[in-house]
């Protein structure tokens, strides 16, 4: 077994340490957006059905952070809708980026690379492809 200097070990730990970090920061980043896009869902039912008071409105009040505004439905709708793009492309990217940082972790601790890791779902067309392949024939 091959010796390591105290500064090799030192360096390989360093590594390890910031590898993990990263990935558990991703991890609470990822977990915070997909809170926010939560919220977002929820607000975006609230306004497309909304209840008998809120349908007299023209206008509704939205809070971001500790300040309140006082806007229209639908440019409330438009802005929530476009958050939610932009949330949904982060928490991916965010996502895309794991995947090579928990390689690289466990090449530094001499681990074998997850097997499986690399799978995407599949989109919407894939899916309908293999219901209608499926789907029982009368």
């Amino acid at each position: 077994m091959e010796q390591l200097s105290t500064a090799d070990l030192l360096k390989s730990v360093e590594t390890v340490e910031k590898l993990g970090d990263a990935i558990i920061a991703d991890r609470h980043s990822i977990i915070d957006m997909d809170r926010i896009r939560n919220k977002n869902r929820e607000a975006l039912g609230a306004l497309r059905r909304p209840s008998p008071l809120m349908q007299q409105e023209e206008h509704v009040w939205m809070n971001i952070g500790d300040i309140f505004f006082r806007t229209s439905k639908e440019q409330l709708i438009t802005t929530l809708d476009e958050d939610q793009k932009y949330l949904d492309a982060e928490i991916k990217k965010t996502r895309d980026g794991l995947q090579p940082k928990v390689n690289e972790l466990n090449k530094a601790l001499g681990k074998p690379e997850i097997q499986g890791f690399h799978l995407q779902p599949l989109s919407k067309d894939e899916m309908a492809a293999v219901h209608q392949m499926i789907k029982p024939r009368v």
